[in-house]
């Protein structure tokens, strides 16, 4: 069985977004215009599908379906224009989508579980205007019908349920185009329909349900798919007000969504379920973790009797992740595929005998110096101790490598005043006074031949201090062949 609503209908509550709009881009081919071809294709065959409506639309030509209803909405706008080269194909495989299905029915309460997205007893069923809608129910599913209204006149139950299960197909609903369908809504009445046979039925009408985003999602009842967010149990006392705790949950934060249903199974009992609005980003977590942490330490001011809460992951992004992960991939083959490449080409390939080295500039690289611990001296001020005695300034030098060198010796022969022993001592100068050299004004030594000194004919006697060095021209050494006693000379 099939319902068909065209045209302006109130959109109020739980709306349904699944349409057959020959001018919606979901139900084009690939999502998108389309190549190589010109014009606004129809199918050939609608498949289960009996009726297709078109708006607005500019294009060179429209190829009409041999099998299948076209449906013009009010205000409608065709253009037909050669200049225009787009091309759309229209999917043939558009089916009937169930009426029970909650990805067919918009819900802004992101909270909202899966079984309650669809209508039941005592929602407000919305279809917006300006689009034509294919449902279909299960024959075997009952349909809890409230109190309904077409043109604001209460029908039947009879009639409205005739509508239902009509086997006229589409004929029977085309009348309903500008009628305003409600049912009388009361927000009381949170899971009087949700038995275990539709749940199963819900849950089990299509595959591809929404991925978790989450890490670690958690289980709501109601739900088809496990649960990004909070999920509250709550066994209440006939004190608890329920109204409070949603609206306390609420006001945690702006981008926060809440929702509670009343379990049927199990008395006294709500199921509460908190989420982020929109996309999950985790943001609705620690406000309820915090929330339960304050209630559970007084549930008796909230006329609880016992409580219970389990809290999701935060987000994951397996998009993301798997983008990124295969430009990982492309990129690693990429590269390597230009390694390889370039081996090619410089070792086999045509720039085998290309010098590259000589391109490259010149780059100089300079090993850092190692930086080298050098002693240094360290001056030490003068101080004062407590005996008030003056330290001088000390000053500690590294000691320099001493350098022994042999200087050749002359021996003079002089005489010990004190003792008249005669003695033999190292020459030593003192370069603090002056003396006369001996040799001054003597001739230079002719190496051509003849002695290579000369005998100086009149010793000079050179007074100095105390001692008497006696300069000749020859001299003896006193000890040769002598046995003279050399005795120690020491300073008194």
């Amino acid at each position: 069985m099939c319902l068909f609503f065209t045209e302006d209908i109130d959109a109020v509550t739980k709306t349904w977004i699944c349409n057959t709009n020959a001018d919606n881009k979901e139900n084009w081919v690939s999502g998108d215009y389309m190549k190589n071809c010109t014009g606004f294709h129809f199918p050939v065959r609608f498949g289960e599908i009996c009726v297709m409506s078109l708006r607005k639309l500019t294009t060179s030509a429209i190829y009409l379906p041999e099998q299948g209803d076209v449906v013009l909405r009010d205000n409608t706008d065709i253009t037909l224009s050669e200049d225009n080269d787009e091309c759309v194909m229209v999917r043939d495989d558009l089916k009937l989508k169930n009426y029970y299905d909650p990805e067919c029915w918009m819900n802004e309460n992101e909270a909202v579980p899966d079984l309650e997205r669809s209508p039941c007893s005592g929602d407000l069923v919305v279809f917006p205007p300006d689009a034509t809608y294919a449902a279909v129910l299960n024959e075997y599913v009952e349909f809890d019908s409230a109190t309904y209204m077409i043109r604001n006149q209460r029908v039947s139950e009879a009639y409205w349920t005739h509508l239902f299960w009509s086997s006229s197909y589409c004929s029977e609903f085309v009348f309903l185009n500008d009628y305003h369908t409600t049912t009388y809504y009361d927000e009381l009445h949170h899971g009087v329909c949700r038995g275990i046979d539709l749940y199963d039925y819900v849950c089990n009408s299509r595959k591809n349900w929404r991925q978790v985003s989450c890490s670690k999602p958690v289980y709501a009842k109601g739900h088809c798919t496990l649960f990004c967010g909070s999920v509250f149990l709550v066994e209440a006392d006939t004190a608890f007000d329920i109204a409070k705790f949603v609206h306390t949950l609420a006001n945690e934060g702006d981008q926060i969504d809440v929702y509670y249903s009343v379990m049927n199974v199990e008395p006294k009992t709500y199921q509460i379920t908190m989420t982020d609005k929109g996309e999950f980003k985790g943001d609705s977590i620690l406000p309820a973790q915090k929330f339960y942490a304050e209630v559970k330490t007084d549930l008796k001011s909230w006329g609880i009797i016992n409580m219970k809460a389990d809290f999701s992951g935060f987000p994951i992004n397996t998009g993301k992740n798997f983008k990124h992960a295969m430009g990982i991939m492309l990129g690693t083959f990429s590269f390597a595929i230009l390694v390889f490449a370039l081996l090619y080409m410089f070792y086999i390939g045509p720039l085998e005998k290309y010098n590259f080295t000589q391109r490259i500039p010149a780059i100089r690289i300079t090993r850092p110096k190692r930086k080298t611990t050098r002693l240094k001296p360290f001056n030490f001020a003068k101080f004062e101790n407590k005996d008030e005695q003056i330290i001088p300034a000390i000053r500690i030098t590294r000691p320099k490598r001493k350098t022994t060198r042999l200087k050749p010796f002359n021996f003079a022969k002089f005489e010990n005043k004190d003792d008249g022993v005669t003695s033999i001592y190292g020459s030593v100068v003192s370069l603090e006074k002056a003396f006369d050299n001996p040799m001054y004004g003597y001739p230079v030594p002719s190496t051509s031949s003849g002695p290579a000194t000369e005998p100086i004919e009149k010793a000079e006697e050179i007074e100095e201090a105390d001692n008497t060095i006696v300069s000749g021209s020859e001299f003896s050494n006193p000890l040769y062949k002598e046995d003279k006693t050399v005795e120690q000379v020491t300073e008194d």
